[in-house]
């Protein structure tokens, strides 16, 4: 479990907001004042939703913690309760997400299922998928760099938020409450989206980090720390960067030769290994590391 020291350890908060049902923290670097009115403009947006869904018995509780940094990682974590923080100019859904995440704490579901109900409940924008159009690929993955603004294209990102929004949507449809769906155990989020969808999650698991390696991933026997702006010193951008269907295939690979390697060798168990993919401001010296 992230907590908010370890990330937030080197930054000033020097200004703050009350809120109904939350509080915000401004980083002192920030000074841009009407970015920061916009942010906390859509968090009594968001506080508005959520104080409605706690009256429908939807949420158990609607109080959270703020911290609005100059720039990072978004992430949440349970510090004496739902906390998160944002870099300033996070989309609304992507903070509804994050500020779901915190209040309905599941380590084993993936970001993507707090996303769903973010769409959901701001009901705008999102559209149900039809069955034809979900078929499984890393667009169905619900891991969170598939909803960050800044890695896929517009039209996959959008597609990763109408299938979260679909996922919610029909599990709502079914009589569920979100509460209920963060409840699941990720087997019993597999065995949902198995029967309804033909859909399995991934072995590898994205959560956020820290500014110097955003992306976190856990595999089989393998952890992985990504600098989310790597390039390969050898590779154009064409053949690889950290964008998530070009990570997703080099994990599924990685999977498949790690395989094969405990099967040549007859091997059930093999120590763990932490892979670097890291970045300089010398493009030259940009390198993987184990």
């Amino acid at each position: 479990m992230q907590h908010l020291t370890d990330t937030a350890q080197n930054v000033t908060f020097n200004r703050s907001y009350t809120g109904k049902n939350f509080q915000v923290y401004i980083d002192g670097a920030i000074s841009d004042y009407s970015a920061v009115d916009e942010h906390i403009t859509l968090l009594n947006g968001i506080a508005d939703i959520l104080e409605e869904k706690v009256a429908l018995g939807e949420l158990p509780s609607a109080q959270f913690t703020c911290y609005i940094c100059a720039d990072g990682v978004p992430f949440s974590a349970q510090d004496e309760g739902a906390v998160v923080m944002f870099p300033l100019g996070l989309s609304e859904e992507e903070a509804f997400g994050w500020i779901l995440s915190a209040l309905l704490a599941n380590d084993g579901l993936p970001y993507g299922v707090y996303a769903g109900i973010a769409a959901l409940w701001l009901d705008e924008g999102f559209t149900k998928l039809p069955a034809t159009a979900i078929e499984g690929s890393f667009i169905t993955e619900l891991q969170f760099p598939l909803y960050e603004e800044n890695n896929l294209p517009a039209k996959q990102r959008a597609l990763a938020w109408n299938f979260s929004y679909t996922l919610t949507a029909d599990w709502a449809e079914d009589g569920g409450t979100a509460s209920a769906l963060a409840a699941l155990s990720r087997a019993g989020l597999e065995e949902y989206l198995l029967f309804n969808y033909n859909l399995t999650l991934p072995e590898y698991s994205f959560t956020p980090y820290s500014s110097d390696y955003e992306y976190k991933v856990t595999a089989p026997g393998l952890t992985y720390y990504i600098d989310r702006d790597f390039s390969d010193r050898y590779l154009s951008e064409k053949e690889f960067t950290a964008r998530y269907d070009m990570l997703a295939e080099w994990l599924k690979d990685n999977a498949r030769s790690a395989e094969s390697v405990r099967e040549f060798f007859g091997l059930k168990d093999m120590c763990g290994i932490e892979v670097y993919l890291e970045n300089s401001s010398d493009p030259a010296s940009a390198d993987w590391g184990i």
